[in-house]
């Protein structure tokens, strides 16, 4: 992060990143090898997999791995709230990526890639949408979620975005968008916001409460009911100072 920083500050590149993958010093490059990664697991036999949430994609060279990867046996599972160029389920070239965008109370705007890597799950987030100006004339930035608990986190965040069957619009090989229609009991419900606001109201409650917590830094006593004591007003003394 320092490194980035210097970046920002005093235009002087790192000779390397750690886990940063810093645009437009490798992030389109990045990108692809991911995504030719998949390709090759799945021409081995083995498992390939990418889903993906972002608000726009764009970039050609992407566009087109991502072609090559469905071809090669990948499954593509992509929410792209705003501009999608990629043609989704025509046969041969794309009938293995499916493009959904939500369109709810809330605005959408994170990015969050998973990529399958034969079971080992690997989970990116990044600020750059798969457009070219993200890639060659910003400093974006990809980092995978290493934390066990934040990683599953997302992993149900994208799941939840790609199962949602009340405000999702599924995008056709013709271009048009149509809306996904809600089905009926007994099957279920879901829309991804209104889970996550669930969630969230959960997680508050638990972390109001900081001896439910159980542990910290601090520890913080619970104050009794009732009105404050009167402050005691302190005697003075009756003795003479010093000269």
């Amino acid at each position: 992060m320092t490194s980035l920083f210097n970046l920002l500050t005093g235009y002087s590149a790192p000779p390397r990143w750690n886990r940063l993958v810093v645009a437009p010093l490798g992030l389109h490059e990045a990108i692809l090898g991911l995504i030719a990664r998949e390709a090759q697991h799945a021409r081995a036999g083995r498992k390939g997999q990418i889903v993906a949430q972002m608000n726009a994609l764009v970039d050609v060279d992407v566009i087109d791995a991502l072609y090559a990867a469905s071809q090669a046996g990948v499954e593509i599972h992509l929410g792209v709230r705003g501009i999608c160029c990629l043609r989704p389920g025509i046969p041969g070239l794309s009938d293995k990526i499916r493009v959904r965008a939500i369109i709810d109370r809330f605005l959408e705007h994170k990015r969050l890639f998973r990529f399958a890597n034969n079971g080992e799950d690997e989970i990116y987030f990044s600020s750059a949408d798969w457009m070219p100006r993200n890639f060659h004339r910003r400093v974006e930035v990809l980092t995978p979620i290493m934390d066990p608990e934040l990683r599953a986190r997302a992993g149900e965040v994208l799941d939840l975005v790609m199962s949602d069957n009340v405000k999702s619009w599924e995008l056709s090989a013709d271009g048009t968008y149509h809306r996904v229609t809600t089905p009926q009991p007994p099957s279920p419900v879901v829309r991804a916001q209104s889970r996550q606001m669930e969630r969230a109201r959960e997680r508050v409650k638990q972390l109001s409460d900081p001896l439910s917590r159980g542990g910290g830094r601090f520890h913080i006593l619970r104050m009794p009911a009732g009105p404050p004591p009167e402050p005691r007003l302190r005697k003075h003394s009756k003795r003479k100072r010093q000269p």
